[in-house]
């Protein structure tokens, strides 16, 4: 499988305009059958929010800074979540 990942905020979106430019590009490498992944260290909603408000082709999610992983309807498929203790030690 042939990955095409990009972050969001200030590479995949720069500006409403160019962004438009982006999705005809996104729809040609999703052609060539390369998975389309958008990493970004925002949740699942706020991502969520800006790919459907954006209609932004994709095939997978990285959100949280790799930790969560979904596909493109929003199923978590893979989740890395710090134990409590952790968590109460920092």
């Amino acid at each position: 499988m042939k990955l095409f990942v990009t972050d969001y905020d200030n590479t995949l979106y720069i500006n409403d305009e160019e962004l438009k430019e982006t999705i005809k590009e996104l729809d040609i490498i999703r052609e060539k059958n390369i998975k389309v992944v958008i990493s970004t260290g925002r949740s699942i909603r706020s991502i969520r929010n800006e790919v459907i408000k954006h209609n932004i082709p994709f095939d997978y999610l990285s959100c949280a800074d790799g930790s969560l992983i979904y596909d493109n309807n929003y199923r978590l498929l893979q989740g890395h979540h710090m134990s409590k203790d952790i968590i109460n030690e920092l």
